[in-house]
């Protein structure tokens, strides 16, 4: 499940017609709230099981950052009949977007799955840019994200430890 702030969407991207405020803003009455999945299911258990296998192959070759992103249209995870059902993913295909890419990340034993997005209809080779510059931004990106969330638990544990200390 993404941890508070783990949800970004450009604020160029307001052509969804509200969708995605239902997944935004848990003051909303048909508010979708984001909830553990086990891998395989949903769209980010689907993209957790596809790319942590890629990505182990990935990071025994010889430079695993310039390695093709693989873009999923949502469109047949939603209809597979053998998926449980993802009450968030019909949220997405009304906002217009249609693609997904995970990009898993393991800092020091904490892993986890950034999900990048797409509007419907946009070509995989157009989200790649030239000379896949943009998947090794996308890559890094995920790396850091996952760095800032590592950081996470060890901050609080030392922020908890200092006030013992200074307050004894």
């Amino acid at each position: 499940v993404r941890p508070d702030g783990g949800w970004w969407r450009s604020p160029y991207y307001d052509e969804d017609g509200g969708h995605l405020e239902r997944l935004e803003n848990d003051s909303l009455r048909d508010y979708v709230k984001a909830r553990p999945l086990a891998p395989g299911v949903g769209l980010a258990g689907n993209l957790w099981l596809e790319e942590d296998e890629s990505y182990n192959a990935h990071r025994l070759a010889a430079d695993p950052s310039l390695s093709e992103l693989h873009w999923r249209s949502l469109q047949p995870i939603a209809d597979d009949p053998d998926q449980a059902p993802d009450p968030r993913l019909p949220v997405f295909l009304k906002a217009g977007i249609g693609l997904a890419a995970g990009v898993p990340f393991n800092v020091r034993g904490f892993r986890g799955i950034v999900i990048y997005f797409a509007r419907s209809g946009t070509h995989p080779k157009t989200l790649m840019g030239e000379h896949s510059y943009n998947a090794l931004f996308l890559r890094s990106s995920a790396d850091h994200i996952g760095a800032v969330c590592a950081l996470a638990e060890p901050m609080r544990k030392v922020v908890v430890t200092k006030k013992t200390r200074l307050y004894k």
